[in-house]
């Protein structure tokens, strides 16, 4: 082989050995470049708020269900996770959504507050797992989602003792009662011996959204509930929806111009005895009263009936 040919030999050799060599540089750069991308990638899936920006987004976009259905609900048994929604939708109502880190003492939690506008709305429970990522950062997942104490309303409903409260359709039980025993005015003038009804108050707290408030009377008939704008509270009106309280009124009458007739002569007792349980103690008192009226008359009037 003379010098000519041992070159181009030489030379032939080089480029194959730079061909292979600018080729394993470039796999090289490319595969580090694929592991630095699946790194970072790895990185921002478990960096806490990052967390927090992606459940922050659905709020604004009214993408709820994922929030909703990944939750860890405590709710009111008056209330569902279609209330929750709805509380959700009114509190952010296209309000300036953002989240805090809250202090915690547990090394193995991050707490975030998450505010639409001035009102706290969610609270975020992020907890260390035990296995790291697979580039061997620190991985957090959402543990609970909870609404804030801060906005947690309450219902409070005063009502007649023998009336069947109901919020938004379910029965509210006795358990839910704080006070009982109050006296209607209206029944101030009835006699003791008549069992007549007392006013409980109810208290439901831990409510999402103000409900819908019901009753009905020891009868199964409606009654009127009304909210009082001042206090905040409602009151089942135990005289019964409106338009039943003209039967009310003429019965109510019959009874106030047929005793008045009564103690005047001009009625036996038998006209008023008619509307009383005669075994209560105010029928056996008037039917045993002595009626004695000094004034004769020759007729009667009654004005402004109330």
């Amino acid at each position: 082989m003379n010098i000519r040919e041992k070159r181009k030999s030489n030379k032939s050799l080089f480029k194959k050995v730079y061909i292979i060599f600018f080729s394993l540089l470039v796999a090289a750069i490319i595969f580090s470049l694929f592991l630095l991308w699946n790194a970072l990638a790895d990185y921002e899936a478990t960096v806490p708020e990052n967390l927090l920006t992606n459940i922050t987004n659905n709020l604004k976009n009214d993408n709820l269900d994922e929030i909703i259905n990944n939750t860890d609900l405590e709710l009111n048994e008056f209330e569902s996770k279609d209330d929750f929604k709805a509380y959700l939708q009114n509190a952010v109502n296209e309000k300036e959504v953002e989240f805090s880190k809250q202090a915690v003492s547990d090394t193995q939690l991050e707490v975030y507050n998450i505010k639409a506008g001035d009102q706290q709305v969610l609270t975020v429970s992020l907890k260390k797992q035990e296995e790291k990522s697979k580039f061997g950062f620190e991985e957090y997942k959402v543990e609970k989602i909870s609404c804030s104490t801060q906005s947690k309303a309450k219902a409070v409903i005063n009502a007649p003792s023998n009336a069947k409260v109901y919020l938004n359709e379910k029965l509210v039980a006795d358990s839910y009662i704080k006070q009982s025993g109050l006296s209607f005015e209206e029944l101030a003038y009835i006699p003791d011996d008549f069992d007549k009804p007392e006013i409980v108050k109810y208290q439901i707290d831990g409510l999402l959204n103000e409900g819908t408030v019901t009753a009905t009377g020891y009868l199964g008939n409606e009654l009127s509930v009304v909210k009082n704008e001042k206090t905040g509270e409602y009151d089942v009106i135990p005289q019964g929806v409106q338009e039943n309280s003209g039967e009310f009124d003429e019965l109510i009458t019959n009874v106030a111009l047929a005793y008045s007739k009564y103690v005047t002569n001009d009625v036996s007792f038998n006209e008023v005895g008619k509307y009383i349980n005669s075994d209560s103690l105010i029928y056996k008192a008037i039917s045993s009263m002595e009626v004695h009226w000094y004034s004769s008359h020759e007729k009667y009037e009654f004005k402004n009936i109330k």
